[in-house]
C-alpha cells in the first residue's frame, strides 16, 4: 500500500530514544535525521524561478506546502540556512517520545540547507514541532479544516538565544495523553547539532507551572542562559494560553498504529 504522507514524512524516524538525555546527546552527535544533499531540479525561466526570498526557495526546494520560511546565520557555514514549516495532516510519530505521535493541526520545522549555491540543498529533520494554538478544535462540523499558520508566530520561531552570533530555531508543544497538560519547549542549535529540551506540567486542577515538574535535557546543563530563556518561555506561554490549553483537546496521545505509518 502507497503512503499519502509528502516524501519528507515518509522518511523512517531512527531515532527513537526513552529519555531526553538520550535523545539530546543522539542528536548532537548526528544532528537528526538528515535527508543527503541533493542537486535541485532546473528551474522554469519565470519569474517564480528568479524569487530568492526564503519561502519561495523552501516551497522549491519542499514543496508548495510550506507555510513560512526563516532564513538563519551559522557562523563559520557559508550558504544558506532555513527554517520551514510544513502542516502535519496526519497522526505522525514523535521522534523523540517513544509511544508518543503528534495529532494533525501543527507543523514540522524542517531545517533546509544550501551549503554553498542552489545547486544543492540537503535538509535536517530535528524533530522540532510546532502544537496548533490551544483551544483550536480539531473535531466536529466546524473543526478547521487546514492547521493553523498564526500559531507559527507564536508557537516558533528563529532567534540568537545566547547572544553567541548563531541563530537557534525554536518550536512548543502542549497537551499529552492525560491530564495535566505538560509544555515541551525544544530549542536546535544548527551551528552545534545540540538539542535543548525543557518540559514542565501544568498544576492539577490550576492553573500556572508545577515547580517540581520542571524536567530538562542533559544538554542544558552547560547552557544557563539558554535554559534561562526556555524556562521564562514556557512560563510566558501558560500564563498567555493556561486557560485555552485546559479546555482543548490534546496535542498528542499514545501511538496508534492504525493512525500512523502507511495511509491511502
Amino acid at each position: 500500500m502507497s503512503s499519502s504522507l509528502p516524501w519528507y514524512a515518509r522518511r523512517a524516524r531512527v531515532i527513537r530514544p526513552g529519555a531526553l538525555v538520550a535523545c539530546a546527546a543522539l542528536l548532537a552527535a548526528c544532528g537528526g535525521d538528515a535527508r543527503p544533499a541533493q542537486s535541485a531540479a532546473a528551474a522554469p525561466p519565470d519569474s517564480a524561478a528568479a524569487d530568492t526570498s526564503a519561502l519561495a526557495v523552501a516551497r522549491r526546494q519542499i514543496g508548495p506546502e510550506v507555510r513560512s520560511a526563516v532564513p538563519f546565520h551559522v557562523r563559520n557555514y557559508h550558504g544558506r540556512f532555513i527554517a520551514a514549516a510544513v502542516p502535519v495532516q496526519q497522526w505522525v510519530d514523535d521522534p523523540l517520545r517513544e509511544g508518543v505521535s503528534v495529532a494533525p493541526g501543527g507543523h514540522e520545522i524542517l531545517i533546509l540547507e544550501m551549503p554553498d549555491t542552489s545547486v544543492t540543498y540537503a535538509f535536517t529533520k530535528p524533530g522540532l514541532y510546532v502544537s496548533d494554538l490551544p483551544g483550536t478544535v480539531r473535531t466536529g462540523p466546524n473543526a478547521p479544516a487546514e492547521p493553523d499558520s498564526s500559531a507559527l508566530r507564536q508557537l516558533s520561531g528563529v532567534e540568537d538565544i545566547n547572544a553567541d552570533g548563531d541563530a537557534e530555531v525554536w518550536a512548543v508543544q502542549y497537551g499529552g495523553p492525560r491530564h495535566p497538560y505538560t509544555w515541551e519547549l525544544r530549542v536546535y542549535d544548527r551551528g552545534g547539532r545540540a538539542l535543548y529540551q525543557l518540559a514542565a506540567k501544568r498544576r492539577a486542577g490550576g492553573t500556572g507551572i508545577d515547580p517540581a515538574s520542571w524536567d530538562a535535557s542533559k544538554s542544558l546543563e552547560s547552557e544557563p542562559q539558554i535554559r534561562a530563556w526556555m524556562t521564562n518561555k514556557v512560563q510566558a506561554l501558560e500564563t498567555q494560553f493556561g486557560g485555552a490549553a485546559s479546555a482543548s483537546a490534546p496535542a498528542s496521545a499514545p501511538a496508534d498504529t492504525s493512525r500512523t505509518g502507511s495511509g491511502g
